[in-house]
């Protein structure tokens, strides 16, 4: 999704068989719920895909770039409590919870620790 003032790259390349894409302003396959336009959903939704990695290697890319354009944190504004699975991912990475929520917690990752 844009950021003010930071031209995208139209593809960043994880590894040889993932990379990211840049948001090209059709949510529409997305659920209501997915289409805010501030926020940037992870969701690995087909189980085959499911602990393979691919949101650590996503995540991991994700600390890397807001480290690059100088963000002091990254945000998680909520993980579910029964999704043990993105919770552990998260605070695997780096993240700390910094709130909790009706339904789970809300993370947060400091650049400047």
């Amino acid at each position: 999704m844009p950021i003010s003032g930071v031209k995208q790259p139209e593809i960043i390349q994880i590894d040889e068989e993932l990379r990211l894409r840049k948001y090209s302003k059709d949510n529409s396959f997305a659920l209501p719920w997915y289409r805010d336009a501030e926020t940037l959903m992870l969701v690995i939704g087909k189980k085959e895909y499911r602990n393979k990695g691919i949101g650590k290697k996503v995540v991991t890319e994700l600390i890397k770039r807001g480290k690059e354009l100088g963000y002091a944190s990254l945000f998680v504004d909520e993980v579910y409590n029964y999704n043990v699975g993105s919770r552990n991912l998260f605070e695997g990475a780096g993240f700390k919870r910094y709130e909790v929520t009706t339904l789970g917690y809300r993370f947060r990752y400091d650049f400047n620790k």
